[in-house]
């Protein structure tokens, strides 16, 4: 088939993900004419399609959670922007497609900068300065270059050495396993569906929570969860924005953490002086806390003897 001008692409798993993709769509459909593709594993009637305003409708056979590094060297479009299922357009951004006249791939900054085991792994991506952000590949532009797809290529082939555990409440889930991919079906709210995870996950890199969203289910996940991580991985946290329950649950952490190496924590804000930190574990185990617009990170280690700033000042300790 010969390929279209240009155009938007979403590459969704699953009906969640697809119901996730298809309200994007309408969001982004509102600011452009551009044409847009929807590569999925769901059944998407051509009315309904029409109706919602895309244009064409892929069908693929996703066999681990992320399906878009796949999938993305097959766009029909020559120009290229794909967005992720939880993107909200709030303006036109068909510009975009004018940094393509100059760049083969143009990707959004992240907040992120390099971390040394990343670069242990991937030989190309030790070799990027530190001083550079890191991608967030919730939205990237390409053209159909050799270098793009050169550069989508060693994407597909490093991302299989990951390990990837899933937790839906939805049972359709369990066809997406795979050699790489272990689904558990989890309801957020149930703490025995919850400590059955807990007991199975052990040594984990990093754990996203990106689901109900809900105050109670986010806690409670949280609460089971953490001690799965290793020392030096991170808990995540989204959209946290306006989840004010949330943001005060956490922030007891930046205290906690800052605490005089006691058994007892030593500030005196309301609630905190009581803090004992034998009963604390969650707190004493946290060693780092990062908030950011809509997400958070919480690093996994033991305060204070792994905190790994406490030495950052002439070999001394800081407290």
């Amino acid at each position: 088939m010969e390929k279209i001008e240009k155009g938007y692409l979403y590459i969704a798993y699953g009906e969640a993900f697809t119901k996730e993709a298809l309200m994007s769509i309408q969001s982004l459909r509102r600011f452009t004419k551009l044409p847009i593709a929807l590569y999925t594993d769901q059944a998407i009637e051509k009315e309904y399609a029409e109706n919602v305003g895309i244009n064409l409708v892929g069908n693929i056979k996703a066999n681990h959670l992320r399906a878009k590094v796949d999938y993305m060297d097959q766009s029909p479009f020559l120009k290229t922007v794909f967005m992720d299922s939880d993107t909200v357009v709030v303006r036109n951004c068909d510009d975009m497609f004018d940094l393509l006249d100059r760049f083969d791939v143009a990707i959004v900054n992240d907040y992120a900068r390099k971390r040394k085991k990343y670069s242990d792994i991937v030989p190309e991506y030790g070799e990027i300065p530190y001083a550079f952000s890191e991608a967030n590949s919730g939205v990237i532009a390409f053209n159909d270059s050799t270098r793009t797809q050169t550069f989508l290529k060693m994407w597909k082939e490093y991302f299989p050495n990951a390990k990837i555990y899933g937790l839906d409440i939805d049972p359709n889930c369990l066809k997406y396993e795979d050699e790489r991919t272990k689904i558990f079906i989890c309801d957020q709210n149930n703490e025995k569906d919850l400590k059955n995870v807990n007991e199975k996950l052990k040594n984990i890199d990093i754990i996203l929570d990106d689901g109900s969203h809900k105050y109670e289910h986010m806690i409670k996940s949280f609460s089971f969860l953490f001690s799965c991580l290793k020392k030096d991985g991170f808990y995540v946290v989204e959209d946290i924005i306006n989840n004010y329950k949330v943001l005060n649950f956490f922030t007891r952490y930046v205290y906690g953490i800052n605490y005089f190496p006691t058994n007892t924590a030593t500030v005196t804000e309301p609630g905190y002086d009581k803090i004992n930190l034998k009963n604390a574990e969650d707190i004493k185990n946290t060693v780092a806390i990062h908030f950011y617009r809509h997400i958070l990170f919480l690093q996994r280690g033991f305060n204070p003897e792994d905190n790994p700033y406490k030495n950052i000042t002439e070999k001394q300790i800081i407290y």
